[in-house]
C-alpha cells in the first residue's frame, strides 16, 4: 500500500514537471507564454521555416526575479513576381510577471517588443504590447494565450491574439500542441491561422519541435502553409 502511494506521488510530480518543461519555452508556435526566465538564466530559441526561407533566433535572459529581457533576430526571404526580397529585423523586448498562482498553476505576464529594421529591403519598425496567460490543466496539459496591440511606423495598427493547447506525455519524450492565432489589421481585416505540431524534450534544458501552420482564410494569391522546425536550449 505504501509503495503504491509513493508511486502515485512520484507519477504526479513527474507529470507536473513535464508540463513545466514545455511551458517555459516560447517555442513552438506564435503564442507568447507567461513564463518568465529565472534570474540569471539564459535561453536560446531558434526556428526555421522550410517553405518560405524564414529563420528566427530568440535569446531570453532573466535580469531579475519576475522580469526577463529578450532579443530577437529574424529574416524572411520572399518573392514578388520574379524578384526576391529580404526583410531582416532585430527586436528587443521585455516580459514582466504580474501574477503567479500557487505551484505555478497559472501565470499572467505583460510583455513589450520593439522591432527595428536591419539591412535589407524592409524598412519598418514595430512596437508590440501584450498580456500573456498560461494555466495548467490537470497534471499533463496546459493552455496558453495572449492578446497584443501592434503599431507599425506609427501608421498601421493591429490587434492580435493567440491560443495554444499542449500536453506533455513525459518529462523526457514526446508532447503535442495545437494553436490558433489571428491578426486584426486596422480594425478591418481579420487574418487567422491554425497550427499543429509535436515537441520532444531531452530533459529540463533542451526541447525540439516540428509543426505545420496554414491559413484559415485566404488573403493572398500565394500559399502561406508552412513546415517549421525549432530547437530551444537553456544554457544556464
Amino acid at each position: 500500500m505504501m509503495l503504491r502511494r509513493l508511486f502515485f506521488a512520484f507519477a504526479m510530480l513527474f507529470s507536473a514537471s513535464a508540463v513545466a518543461q514545455q511551458t517555459k519555452f516560447d517555442r513552438p508556435g506564435q503564442t507568447v507564454k507567461a513564463n518568465v526566465m529565472p534570474k540569471g538564466s539564459l535561453q536560446v530559441e531558434a526556428g526555421v521555416d522550410l517553405n518560405e526561407k524564414y529563420y528566427l533566433g530568440n535569446v531570453r535572459y532573466g535580469l531579475f526575479d519576475g522580469f526577463e529581457l529578450s532579443t530577437n533576430i529574424q529574416d524572411m526571404s520572399y518573392m514578388v513576381g520574379d524578384m526576391e526580397f529580404s526583410d531582416p529585423h532585430w527586436s528587443i523586448g521585455g516580459k514582466f510577471n504580474i501574477f503567479e498562482g500557487e505551484g505555478t498553476v497559472s501565470q499572467i505576464s505583460l510583455y513589450d517588443v520593439v522591432g527595428l529594421p536591419l539591412f535589407g529591403d524592409g524598412n519598418v519598425w514595430e512596437n508590440r504590447l501584450g498580456v500573456a496567460l498560461t494555466s495548467q490543466l490537470g497534471e499533463t496539459s496546459y493552455l496558453a494565450g495572449n492578446v497584443h496591440w501592434s503599431m507599425i511606423e506609427a501608421q498601421k495598427s493591429s490587434i492580435g491574439y493567440s491560443l495554444q493547447f499542449g500536453t506533455q506525455f513525459s518529462r523526457k519524450g514526446w508532447g503535442l500542441y495545437a494553436e490558433h492565432f489571428g491578426q486584426y489589421y486596422e480594425f478591418n481585416n481579420l487574418y487567422t491561422f491554425g497550427g499543429l505540431g509535436l515537441t520532444y524534450s531531452f530533459g529540463d534544458k533542451v526541447q525540439a519541435d516540428i509543426g505545420y501552420v496554414a491559413e484559415l482564410e485566404e488573403f493572398s494569391e500565394t500559399s502561406s502553409a508552412q513546415i517549421q522546425l525549432g530547437l530551444s536550449v537553456r544554457l544556464f
